[in-house]
């Protein structure tokens, strides 16, 4: 679930003492992120867009400071966020991944599957980073430019980590 999903949820329900938002918020933690992000477009009648450019925005909001995590962070350049939000076009048929914000100055979209994979793609000073690790101990990973990036083997390795 993705950190920014799970904090908006549980303040919506954390104050409350009635029982049903208890178990509403248990239940949206069993389910997982896509899921949650499909009931937070549903319930908000956002698209997956609008959900995915609101958790960025959201994540990031606090990160353009030196030292937000208090451990000496760098802040998040304004490069890193725009190529995250021209990416979120060609992550927006896939799960949505949970956004956060790397103590270098980038943003990630990562995506976890049901094992030990996980699919990361990281935005910085105009370069995006990826690495993936699989079932089996296959690992995948890289360095490009937004403009050289292939987005079909993006899309490859998410998929990929819901397949195992």
């Amino acid at each position: 679930m993705t950190a920014i999903t799970a904090s908006v949820l549980r303040g919506a329900t954390e104050g409350s003492s009635t029982h049903a938002a208890s178990e509403l918020d248990s239940y949206l933690r069993s389910v997982g992120n896509d899921a949650i992000n499909h009931f937070r477009a549903s319930f908000t009648n956002k698209s997956r867009e609008e959900v995915l450019l609101e958790d960025i925005a959201l994540t990031t909001s606090r990160c353009f400071k030196a030292d937000w995590d208090g451990y000496g962070a760098a802040p998040i350049s304004r490069n890193a966020l725009t190529l995250a939000k021209r990416f979120v076009d060609y992550v927006i048929t896939l799960p949505l991944p949970e956004v956060t914000p790397h103590p270098d100055g980038e943003i990630a979209f990562d995506w976890y599957g049901d094992s030990e994979s996980v699919f990361s793609i990281s935005f910085g000073d105009g370069r995006i980073n990826y690495a993936g690790r699989f079932d089996k101990g296959s690992v995948v990973h890289g360095c490009e430019s937004m403009d050289s990036l292939d987005f079909e083997l993006v899309e490859r390795m998410v998929r990929r980590i819901f397949q195992s």
